[in-house]
């Protein structure tokens, strides 16, 4: 049985990729870092097995409340149709998860596991900003409406508009076209 974990850090450090090795569990598990062109950084965390079990996943988003997870239901079944290899869900904490199953063999896992987390970071790119968005607006409160005729100053007479720094605005202005701008600005006269 090959000790599947040591071949992958070794092709990792070969092609200089950053991982960390999770050192909380049995030490067959990898954190892997990476940033996406849409999404700032993504972390996945790579599991295996001694049998050649793979499981990689990724937290989207944490702490998704009820309501706000009932209504993206929709969009989870879509992400799940268009991209069958990773399927996505919310855990038993509220965090919304991205996951992909896969085995490896004998015949280069370190290449077989990067080509797997590489279309799982493009499948995670493509689908994340299409999740972080709909939650925003989801949790977006809406604008408060002001009805309060104290919190604002409505003019009585729109006259007071006429008058601006010493400029009379529209008072004799020119309706030919010889110029440009007509007579817009001109100077208050004196009172």
């Amino acid at each position: 049985m090959s000790n599947y974990i040591e071949q992958i850090k070794e092709y990792f450090k070969e092609k200089k990729l950053r991982f960390f090795v999770n050192e909380s569990g049995n030490g067959k598990s990898l954190f892997i870092p990476m940033e996406l062109k849409n999404v700032t950084a993504m972390n996945i965390i790579l599991d295996v097995a001694d049998s050649g079990k793979c499981n990689a996943y990724s937290t989207i988003v944490t702490k998704v409340e009820q309501n706000i997870q009932e209504q993206l239901f929709h969009k989870l079944n879509e992400a799940n149709n268009n991209f069958s290899f990773a399927s996505f869900s919310f855990d038993k904490d509220d965090d919304l998860m991205a996951s992909v199953n896969f085995y490896l063999n004998d015949h280069e896992p370190g290449k077989m596991v990067m080509e797997y987390i590489m279309t799982f970071f493009c499948i995670l790119d493509d689908v994340a900003p299409t999740f972080l968005e709909a939650i925003w607006a989801l949790r977006r409160e809406p604008r408060p409406e002001i009805h309060d005729e104290d919190e604002y100053d409505e003019p009585d007479d729109f006259d007071d508009f006429d008058e601006y720094d010493g400029y009379d605005f529209f008072d004799d202005a020119s309706d030919d076209d010889s110029d440009e701008f007509g007579e817009l600005f001109k100077k208050k006269k004196p009172a």
